[in-house]
């Protein structure tokens, strides 16, 4: 009869992590990594004036260019057209502007204030491109129904941003359905009738030709 055998023991060595060597190693990484979080701080600091800038050049070129010509304006303008941004990017752009309380007549003078105060300092892109909020309200459920009214208007910017991507790929029956939804849900929302009208013949929409047939549509 064997003896059992009895269980072995691992032992798990430990390296000391105090030695002068190490010490000296953990210092360079902590003062490197210091670094880089200042310097990136200071570019964010930095490129948040550069973002409402962009936005008060969209704000002046859209009120140049009038109601409804924006979109051509970004896809069609000699020197805008080839950086390829969607009007959804500049209406980002151009709410971050306005959050920051610039608008179309702002200067470079009105930008400089702002930086000269640190009125943007550590302030985030995505928080100037959100709506503005709403005032206080007493309603306890205030605040839930304003996130789902932001939720459903930054749905319908979506939506309607990608009809007009598409709408040349359109039959004549899926553009009628999509302007008489668009239609439709105007008027629901501001409980006023709405008219659908061709920006460039005046013709309304539902005298259109499809999309390969004898009228452009705006």
């Amino acid at each position: 009869m064997s003896r059992p055998k009895k269980p072995s023991t691992q032992v798990e060595i430990v390296p000391a992590f105090d030695t002068p060597e190490l010490i000296e190693l953990g210092t360079g990484i902590a003062e490197v990594i210091g670094e880089i979080g200042t310097k990136t701080a200071r570019f964010h600091d930095e490129l948040i004036y550069i973002i409402v800038r962009a936005g008060v050049l969209f704000l002046q070129a859209k009120e140049r260019v009038g109601h409804g010509y924006f979109g051509d304006f970004l896809a069609k303008s000699a020197t805008v057209a080839d950086l390829k941004i969607s009007e959804r990017s500049a209406q980002n752009y151009m709410r971050a502007a306005e959050n920051a309380g610039l608008s179309a007549s702002s200067t470079e003078r009105d930008i400089e204030a702002l930086r000269s105060c640190r009125a943007l300092h550590g302030k985030k892109p995505t928080e100037l491109y959100r709506l503005p909020a709403a005032p206080p309200t007493d309603d306890p459920g205030g605040q839930m129904q304003l996130d789902l009214v932001t939720e459903v208007l930054q749905a319908v910017e979506k939506d309607c941003d990608q009809a007009i991507i598409v709408k040349d790929r359109m039959s004549a029956k899926q553009y009628e359905a999509c302007w008489r939804r668009l239609k439709l849900t105007l008027e629901a929302l501001t409980d006023s009738p709405w008219d659908m009208v061709d920006r460039e013949t005046g013709l309304p929409a539902s005298e259109r030709g499809d999309n390969r047939g004898r009228k452009r549509r705006g």
